[in-house]
């Protein structure tokens, strides 16, 4: 018998989201390449002394593209309030409901999250995820709290 591990839900989240990524760069290089391959600029003549240029493009957006972003982002996100979940049950030795991972512009925001959010959380492991803070300098967090909040 296999021992679950408590963090299985977070790697399945970033999972989810790399098989996401894999399929957006695909249809991201097909958009890519079709644009490569539109050439074909034209003049068209609007007095004899101007000219209007056209550079055709003939490769629709899939609608799928922003689709894929925001799953890839969700997961992520996802992924980080599972890590905060299980860190606190581990830490405080007990379920600790209303966790989430803290995204914050601000010190004095972060700080008022540590009761709420980060509740059971040892010190170490908040430092941690302090470090992790826009206001901190780390501009990954930034843009997932943009993408998916």
């Amino acid at each position: 018998m296999t021992t679950r591990n408590p963090f299985d839900g977070a790697f399945e989240r970033v999972k989810r989201a790399g098989k996401h990524l894999a399929d957006l760069r695909l249809r991201l290089e097909t958009v890519s390449e079709q644009l490569r391959n539109a050439h074909g600029a034209q003049f068209n003549p609007v007095s004899p002394h101007q000219f209007e240029f056209f550079v055709p493009v003939s490769a629709p957006v899939s609608t799928r593209i922003p689709i894929l972003t925001g799953e890839i982002c969700y997961n992520l996100r996802g992924a980080l309030d599972y890590l905060v979940y299980e860190l606190a049950r581990f830490d405080a030795s007990v379920l600790q409901n209303g966790t989430q991972f803290p995204i914050c512009d601000r010190k004095k925001d972060f700080d008022k999250t540590i009761k709420t959010k980060l509740k059971g959380l040892n010190s170490r492991h908040i430092l941690s995820i302090e470090a992790l803070q826009p206001f901190e300098g780390c501009g990954w967090t930034k843009t997932l709290r943009v993408q998916s909040g």
